[in-house]
């Protein structure tokens, strides 16, 4: 997490699912004038942000659709047809990137960290304001950093891929 806030100048969070939600348990900050406030402690819905969907894209489909007619949405319930699609590429994808969910000009980049069953138990996420999180960036710079940190922190749990 240090290297990835050096190197791209952007906060970087580890966050775990706890009933249903996000939340945020350790940040390594950036030094950038312009930055997101502090997630540390707080829980959002998992819908809207790159950490949660990226953990939750593993889940079956019946129980994301029983969680949000259970209003554990937290009364903001998304559009399932479209969180299902969104899922299903990040499920091939394995990266989640997501603007505006925590915030107008906020983009967040998360990854999924898994144990040595190969079950998903938190998410590296790289939060940063959209002026500086760029596609081209995203995609050509952040995410085969962050697929390579999550991989090697995957393998200190424990896991190794098949």
């Amino acid at each position: 997490m240090e290297k990835l806030a050096r190197q791209y100048g952007e906060a970087v969070y580890m966050a775990v699912i706890k009933d249903n939600e996000v939340l945020f348990l350790n940040m390594v900050d950036c030094d950038q004038s312009i930055k997101a406030e502090p997630f540390i402690g707080r829980k959002v819905p998992f819908f809207t942000n790159a950490a949660g969907k990226v953990m939750k894209a593993v889940d079956s489909w019946d129980l994301l659709e029983k969680l949000c007619k259970r209003d554990k949405c937290r009364g903001r319930r998304p559009d399932l047809g479209k969180l299902a699609s969104e899922l299903q590429e990040i499920r091939a994808t394995g990266v989640a990137v997501e603007n505006g969910g925590l915030g107008e000009g906020i983009c967040s980049v998360a990854v999924a960290v898994r144990d040595y069953a190969g079950k998903v138990v938190g998410a590296i996420t790289m939060l940063g304001p959209s002026f500086r999180m760029l596609a081209e960036r995203i995609d050509n710079e952040i995410i085969p950093s962050m697929l390579e940190g999550a991989e090697l922190l995957s393998k200190r749990f424990g896991y190794a891929p098949v």
